[in-house]
């Protein structure tokens, strides 16, 4: 499968995964509400514009209005996000969770699951956000894939709060027009489709490690002091790696731990 970046949605194996999701999460029979809702936005737009000439209010009968459960594919976020807040969130949740015991695959689509959530400014329960932290790790995720997780999950500064969430992510189109031109013949590996796209040819189901930042900043999400201003916290065991919170701590525990010694 093609790929062309190496963060979340920036593969066809994403946009696969978020295509099955999308008909999981029975968006097609908002479709018809979405168009409503944004005839009524232009309608009142003209209402409010009175420079403007007169024209038809409205929209084109055969204008598309897409929705997904990814935001930079989403028409109409609000209307998502409100339906996956009602229930529909916690129904994947929960069928997702069913399946991860069976394979790494089924742990990266949970993943997956959690970074559209975000990117709508879904309301994230705190068991979902538990597993994520617990599982995010244990799958095969693009290094920027990771590292964005590493810190929409964490207790850093850029931590998700319960608003439409930026991963940075760009569709193909995007990354081939922002390409500098001398890049053209270059090797770097993101140029084209020559990027390993998630659990392809030349993947792996072990899992990536996690970003190693220096010593005196967060070991999960590099913040240099905690979310209430005081000093970052010292790991209890070696006194030298340091932590803006818990979430952070627990996330990095498995890589520290094998470095770690007493003082």
């Amino acid at each position: 499968m093609g790929a062309w970046g190496f963060n979340f949605f920036e593969s066809d194996h994403d946009l696969d995964v978020v295509c099955d999701l999308d008909s999981a999460a029975g968006l097609t029979a908002l479709e018809s509400r979405a168009k409503e809702r944004a005839e009524q936005k232009q309608a009142q737009s003209k209402e409010g514009n009175a420079t403007k000439a007169d024209g038809p209010t409205g929209t084109d009968q055969d204008e598309d209005y897409p929705l997904s459960i990814y935001a930079g594919h989403c028409a109409d976020v609000d209307l998502v996000r409100e339906h996956l807040d009602g229930g529909v969130l916690r129904k994947l949740i929960n069928e997702k969770k069913a399946k991860m015991g069976k394979s790494s695959y089924a742990v990266y689509e949970f993943v997956l699951l959690g970074a559209c959530a975000m990117s709508l400014g879904c309301k994230i329960p705190d068991d979902f956000k538990e597993l994520l932290v617990e599982k995010y790790r244990s799958t095969e995720l693009q290094h920027e894939a990771l590292y964005s997780m590493q810190l929409a999950l964490g207790d850093g500064p850029e931590r998700y709060k319960d608003t439409p969430y930026d991963f940075g992510s760009q569709g193909l189109i995007e990354t081939m027009m922002t390409r500098e031109p001398e890049e053209e013949d270059s090797n770097r590996s993101y140029v084209g489709m020559n990027v390993s796209a998630p659990f392809g040819m030349f993947g792996n189901s072990k899992g990536t490690p996690m970003k190693e930042f220096p010593v005196g900043v967060c070991g999960g999400c590099s913040a240099k002091d905690r979310l209430d201003g005081e000093p970052l916290l010292s790991c209890g065991k070696c006194k030298t790696k340091k932590y803006c919170g818990k979430v952070c701590q627990q996330a990095h525990f498995k890589q520290h731990k094998r470095v770690c010694k007493s003082q």
